[in-house]
């Protein structure tokens, strides 16, 4: 197996790593829609309902030290390896698949841009609190 190679283990956990620190998680959906929409190309056997993804992997130490990542850049995996290295579960994966094959576009995610609370900078935020603190002085 691929991963069991030293340079093959550190390749995909740089790539992962790399994920991780600069994606969010729609950013990630949208890498994965992304893998979905190039393997939909990609040829099968007749009868084979397996999705095979490109490993994701990040080969610049390799290089740096001279090694090949030949095998890496051809090795693929199934839907299953995918999920569990990006740690997502299944019905995730179905609603990213179900936008890959739409739009193309993932949705975005829970509260994603909604601000329930007006900012100080906001223009509304002197009236409201010259009427709070009239309120504050009937109390007293």
């Amino acid at each position: 197996h691929i991963l069991r190679e030293e340079h093959g283990t550190t390749a995909v956990a740089l790539r992962l790593a790399n994920i991780e620190r600069s994606h969010d998680k729609q950013q990630k959906d949208q890498l994965i829609c992304d893998m979905y929409r190039n393997i939909i190309g990609l040829s099968r056997r007749p009868g084979d309902k397996t999705n095979w993804f490109c490993l994701p992997v990040d080969g610049s130490l390799a290089q740096e030290e001279g090694r090949s990542i030949k095998n890496l850049l051809q090795a693929r995996i199934c839907t299953n390896s995918m999920c569990n290295l990006f740690e997502i579960r299944k019905e995730r994966y179905t609603s990213i698949r179900k936008a890959a094959v739409s739009t193309g576009v993932v949705k975005a995610h829970g509260n994603k841009g909604r601000q329930t609370r007006v900012q100080e900078h906001d223009p509304r935020m002197p009236p409201i609190r010259k009427h709070f603190e009239e309120l504050l002085k009937l109390g007293e």
